[in-house]
């Protein structure tokens, strides 16, 4: 293990080291800080679709008025839906964030090697 955490902390005071690997083989730390970026990820994520929904109804209502053309707002319709279902999917609770994968993927190989 030491090889594995020795690069990532050189050059810390003495005494910070054991205090970091010690909080950092916790089970909890990669929860912990997974959810801080799962979180992040998800308001982000969440932001985006609410302002590109907006920006697709304030077009729904041009077409209403006949201000753009039915072929028009197909094609505004044909890029903006696809950028909402992303970011819908980002948004979404289920998703599995890409922290959340390299921490199973690396507790993975660390098993394997333990």
């Amino acid at each position: 293990m030491d090889l594995l955490v020795k690069p990532l902390i050189v050059g810390t005071p003495p005494g910070v080291e054991p205090v970091m690997v010690g909080r950092l083989a916790q089970p909890d730390a990669v929860d912990l800080l997974v959810s801080i970026e799962t979180d992040t990820t998800a308001s982000v994520a969440a932001e985006r679709v609410r302002t590109l929904r907006s920006r697709l109804a304030t077009f729904y209502d041009a077409a209403t008025k006949g201000e753009i053309t039915p072929a028009a707002l197909a094609r505004i319709e044909a890029r903006l839906l696809p950028q909402i279902a992303g970011a819908e999917r980002l948004a979404s609770p289920g998703h599995l964030s890409l922290a959340r994968r390299q921490a199973d993927h690396a507790a993975a190989c660390f098993a394997v090697r333990a």
